[in-house]
């Protein structure tokens, strides 16, 4: 939710922006609030799974979680 959320914004933000209309920087800061808020998710998903000895080398699944969602963390940052 929070990276549909995100894609919102910035589509909105952008055609707001495009008609140089004041209220297009707000949607870029929701946008952002967003990005913060994917990272502080991948960070307790993480730090939890790491904590209960899951990590990427565990099974197939976890090693595509943690690829995928990591390049798209890269991604946000």
């Amino acid at each position: 939710m929070v990276l549909l959320t995100s894609s919102l914004f910035v589509v909105n933000g952008v055609r707001l922006a495009r008609v140089r209309d004041a209220r297009a920087p707000r949607l870029f800061l929701g946008a952002l609030a967003c990005a913060v808020s994917f990272a502080g998710i991948k960070a307790i998903e993480y730090t939890d799974l790491g904590t209960h000895g899951h990590g990427p080398g565990t099974n197939d699944f976890l090693t595509y979680y943690f690829v995928f969602t990591g390049i798209h963390l890269g991604h946000v940052v």
